[in-house]
């Protein structure tokens, strides 16, 4: 194993530690797809708990993605607190 693989491996071992382990299938209804980034697409979805209305980007992770950044992404959507932003809900892994 290379240190560039040991270090993704650390990295997605705590992606595994911050994210919910839950199926978002559970929470969420997915409507549309309302665009597509580097690392996954955005999703039009339902809260099935709340009715609410959201936003669900799933993510493939694959082994040449830069997986310090999803981390990073992850972070700051949970951080952040705007009224112009979508608020972050949570995160999931499969």
């Amino acid at each position: 194993m290379t240190a560039r693989n040991e270090i993704c491996e650390a990295h997605l071992e705590h992606i595994r530690e911050v994210v919910n382990k839950k199926d978002p299938k559970e929470e969420y209804k997915l409507l549309s797809s309302i665009g597509t980034g580097t690392y996954g697409e955005v999703y039009k979805a339902i809260r099935l708990k709340t009715k609410e209305l959201s936003a669900v980007k799933i993510i493939k992770i694959v082994p040449k993605d830069d997986v310090l950044a999803i981390l990073e992404e992850i972070q700051t959507l949970k951080e952040c607190r705007h009224p112009n932003i979508v608020e972050f809900y949570g995160s999931y892994f499969r």
